[in-house]
């Protein structure tokens, strides 16, 4: 195997790129065996021509009640009736057959359950599935990235979110070598933020919410990078953007998804005439001059820098030398 020399980051976690546990751990889970991009393929060969009119395109996978790996979540009947209106169903892997449960995962829309086996089916998911974990800290110090090599084969959007213990003590982390991985305990406004961002997730139009939810929704949507659904939520409501300017700057993102970057610089300008301590909407506008062509507008932004930001204002223009370049020519 060729070195990975040029490909290290230089952090703390390589240790001058010796190999240690955490850089293998960082690697395993930003890289995959050629193996599983291969089992992928046959598998979705052999599923080719099957008929899946019938499978459910949304759908939450709970675990059979047997056996002595039955993790019950708290509060799992209460999330699955807040699906259902989003058009979810529920499955069990184990009632599936091998090729069944590839075919399904092949052809869903947002798969969810709490932290199982079940992930390593997203394998066989579409670049356009998304995958959505429910875990706890025993999952997110232990277990967090061990399907992640599955998500990079596929190309699907795995997303994590992370609750309380089911247990009797659930501010005492257990010792995972003694107590197992334990079921996870989702509050009942657990149930409502996840159903929320299912609603967001899956929703054509703009659903109605107040000034709260709608800045509430908009932080979940920019922390996930769920632009497309950021994108529907915000459109309509652009007329509430003078709430606060962290709509502005959602709003730039979704420019920027589309590479609308003179969208981009206008909101930017917007977050910037609204909080005008935030550095970095500046000298992303300055930046921006060029790729939309209005050089014309950076020495003013340069002189606003200046003023504003004296401490930063040296080492950015030792950045921005395209500029310099452009200056003396």
């Amino acid at each position: 195997m060729p070195s990975l020399d040029h490909l290290a980051p230089r952090g703390w976690i390589w240790r001058q790129r010796d190999a240690d546990r955490n850089s293998h751990a960082l690697l395993a889970m930003n890289s995959y065996d050629v193996m599983l991009a291969r089992l992928r393929a046959r598998a979705l060969d052999k599923i080719k021509g099957m008929e899946t009119g019938h499978m459910p395109l949304r759908f939450w996978v709970a675990r059979a009640a047997t056996g002595n790996r039955n993790r019950e979540m708290r509060n799992e009947d209460k999330l699955i009736e807040a699906l259902r209106p989003h058009g979810f169903q529920v499955i069990y892997f184990e009632h599936l057959k091998p090729l069944e449960q590839v075919a399904i995962m092949a052809n869903a829309e947002v798969m969810m359950s709490y932290h199982g086996a079940g992930f390593a089916n997203m394998l066989f998911a579409s670049p356009t599935t998304h995958c959505i974990e429910v875990g706890n800290l025993q999952s997110a110090l232990h277990r967090w990235g061990d399907f992640m090599p599955h998500a990079l084969v596929s190309g699907c959007a795995y997303r994590n979110f992370f609750a309380d213990f089911n247990t009797d003590t659930p501010e005492i982390v257990p010792d995972i070598l003694t107590e197992g991985l334990v079921p996870v305990a989702l509050s009942l406004e657990g149930v409502h933020r996840l159903a929320r961002y299912v609603e967001l997730l899956t929703a054509d139009a703009a659903i109605p919410m107040t000034d709260a939810e709608l800045l509430a929704s908009v932080k979940m949507l920019v922390t996930l990078g769920e632009r497309r659904a950021l994108r529907i939520l915000l459109e309509p409501n652009k007329h509430r953007f003078k709430l606060d300017p962290d709509l502005w700057a959602a709003w730039a993102q979704c420019c920027e998804e589309i590479e609308d970057f003179a969208g981009v610089f206008d909101a930017l300008s917007q977050v910037f005439a609204a909080a005008p301590d935030r550095f970095w909407v500046l000298e992303r506008q300055i930046w921006l001059t060029k790729r939309i062509e209005r050089l014309d507008l950076t020495p003013g932004l340069l002189e606003q820098h200046a003023a504003l930001f004296p401490k930063r204002h040296t080492s950015f223009c030792e950045k921005i030398r395209w500029y310099k370049q452009k200056k003396s020519a």
